[in-house]
């Protein structure tokens, strides 16, 4: 249970992190 729920979230969790960067980025952008 405990590996299947990891497998599960690392996906999840990587591509909400690439959202966070990918905002981020375009503030620091709208920005310059």
């Amino acid at each position: 249970m405990i590996i299947n729920k990891d497998v599960l979230k690392r996906p999840y969790i990587s591509s909400t992190s690439k959202l966070v960067i990918h905002l981020k980025i375009s503030i620091k952008q709208a920005k310059n």
